[in-house]
């Protein structure tokens, strides 16, 4: 191809153009939308919970902290960096990805129909991820970005002609790290076995390369987890720490041990059953003080025991594993259409190497098998496999097989007519699969997402109220809490004026400062002797606040709850606004 230079810079604005139309076409026909823990991740970087812009928001890291926040205090919270970012860093890598591709084929026509193809693919298999809007999804997208990125990195090379490979694969790990290192780590097999496949490769005296590219990811490690551990070293977010490892135990693993089975280890911390019920069955924390860090810790400990022993013996639980991950991988539909595409590109990849006796193709494909296996293992094992968890070992595969097929020139034969034959396979094969099973989901993201969209509306109303009483501070009861909020809204938002009564902030230092910014130590007590304060409730068929009247009954008895006010929103849902007395 005469004039590579210019053919590259022509694709790689191409691309740019395809990505960027596809996000504002996408967004507008339904809107990218946060959802709880997002928001609660968002309204605390943008300064709307706290008061100010806070980079503490403990699940990302401190150093993606630091660069939201340093955002958010030049311009104030009416541009939503935060959404901003997490579609910029995904939109990075996927502009890696494909430019990667396009510029490895030689032909003008090739770099057509990869870039025709990587839009049906947007469309069909990530528009869905957009739309969903999940900090752990961005996470993972990108660590398999630094995985595709090492792969790319030639030992024949010098370190400088590697420079944009490094550049990417340093930029994309410090990010996956910082936006969710719990993410990246699910990366590690696939980054552990590209490294192996990179040694394996290169030459004797050519791998200062790897190397120096095993130095850069050490570096980054070390200095995104020294950041962290000085930025929450004080001792109010070590014991947030040890209360929020408790609690995900209880909440996001095991379940909450039963209160009358263990009542003696409630007694002991005074947690009365009107409390257990507020905080199992309607996620409301805060109502009761000795639900704290301790508290946890102990709880869970019963609880990792308990499900430790419902697991039987190892034999059992072994053989449980495989048949979970048989299962969820072949014939749950939770994964897909990302893991139909990529066990196609398995099969497709395979029956390639195998017919161009590719060995280093097919060596690389069981080196994927085995970091796909390591993380499966442990996900089922542990019992922790959500959607959100799971999808990254599919970008993972997804963006090496692509690497297999590319760089071992798997689509590059002797015969000329059999070349065609397999790109005419694979791009025919593609667009099946995308309208099969990429068209059904997308079309249901879709209307899924319009419809929470009109379902928030009430709770923005809801919001519109608590700014037209700036002076009232409101409780958030939990029950019943389900909204969304546009990832990229473009309006200024003011300091919340409410807390809710659940959610992994509850105890964070930046949510306690809050509450004695207020001058609340004791929600519970402060709800009935302020005239200022109140609690939300939302009437929802089939639920009734009747724990909050057990729960003041049990502790304040002859205090009362009445109804202060009401809110109707548009859309027909009704809030009370709830008045504690005492006795």
């Amino acid at each position: 191809m005469k004039n590579t230079k210019k053919t590259n810079l022509i694709t790689a604005a191409v691309i740019c153009v395809v990505l960027a139309a596809f996000i504002i076409v996408a967004n507008r026909i339904a809107p990218f939308l946060l959802d709880n823990d997002n928001i609660y991740l968002k309204t605390v970087a943008s300064g709307e919970m706290t008061g100010r812009p806070e980079a503490h928001m403990y699940y990302i890291d401190y150093v993606f902290g630091i660069i939201v926040t340093f955002l958010y205090s030049l311009t104030g919270n009416a541009i939503p960096w935060f959404g901003i970012l997490l579609v910029t860093c995904m939109g990075a890598v996927l502009f890696f990805v494909i430019y990667t591709v396009s510029s490895g084929l030689s032909q003008i026509w090739g770099r057509i129909i990869t870039i025709v193809v990587s839009f049906l693919l947007l469309i069909f298999f990530f528009y869905r991820y957009f739309v969903d809007f999940q900090y752990t999804i961005f996470a993972g997208i990108l660590g398999a970005g630094a995985s595709f990125a090492l792969l790319f990195i030639d030992q024949e090379k010098t370190i400088k002609e590697n420079l944009i490979s490094l550049f990417f694969f340093g930029c994309f790990s410090l990010l996956s790290y910082s936006v969710r290192n719990n993410a990246f780590i699910m990366c590690f097999p696939f980054l552990g076995m590209a490294f192996v496949a990179k040694f394996f490769d290169a030459s004797k005296k050519k791998n200062r390369v790897i190397f120096a590219t095993a130095m850069t990811f050490i570096g980054i490690l070390v200095f995104s987890f020294g950041i962290h551990k000085i930025a929450y070293n004080s001792e109010e977010w070590k014991i947030f720490e040890k209360y929020t490892a408790g609690r995900t135990i209880l909440l996001d693993y095991y379940g909450w041990p039963d209160y009358d089975t263990h009542k003696g280890v409630y007694d002991d911390h005074g947690v009365l059953r009107s409390s257990y019920e507020a905080a199992t069955q309607h996620y409301n924390l805060i109502l009761d003080p000795n639900i704290n860090a301790d508290f946890f810790k102990d709880l869970s400990v019963i609880a990792t025991k308990d499900h430790l022993k419902s697991r039987g013996s190892f034999i059992y639980k072994a053989a449980d594993t495989v048949k979970t991950i048989i299962r969820r991988n072949f014939f749950d539909y939770d994964d897909r259409p990302l893991n139909v595409l990529v066990y196609f590109l398995y099969l497709f990849t395979l029956v390639l190497a195998l017919a161009g006796r590719k060995i280093k193709a097919l060596r690389d494909i069981l080196f994927l098998i085995v970091a796909r296996s390591f993380d499966w293992l442990y996900l089922v094992y542990e019992g922790r496999f959500p959607f959100r968890v799971t999808q990254i070992i599919y970008f993972c595969e997804l963006f090496w097989l692509v690497y297999i097929i590319i760089y071992r020139k798997l689509l590059e034969f002797d015969r000329k007519s059999f070349s065609v034959a397999a790109s005419s396979v694979l791009i025919v094969m593609i667009t099946v699969l995308s309208v099969r099973f990429g068209l059904p989901i997308s079309r249901n993201v879709k209307e899924r997402a319009l419809a929470f969209d009109d379902l928030s509306v009430s709770f923005r109303e809801l919001e519109n109220y608590f700014e037209d009483h700036p002076d009232n501070f409101y409780f958030f009861d939990m029950s019943n809490l389900h909204y969304m909020e546009r990832a990229l809204d473009f309006r200024e938002r003011p300091y919340e004026n409410y807390v809710y009564m659940g959610s992994w902030m509850v105890s964070s230092p930046w949510y306690d400062n809050k509450l004695k910014e207020k001058g609340i130590s004791n929600p519970a007590t402060a709800l009935m002797e302020r005239d200022d304060l109140f609690i939300v409730y939302q009437v929802t068929d089939g639920y009734s606040r009747d724990f909050l009247d057990d729960f003041y009954s049990e502790h304040y008895p002859g205090s009362r709850i009445e109804k202060a006010d009401e809110l109707i929103s548009s859309n027909g849902f009704v809030y009370e606004i709830l008045k504690v007395y005492g006795n």
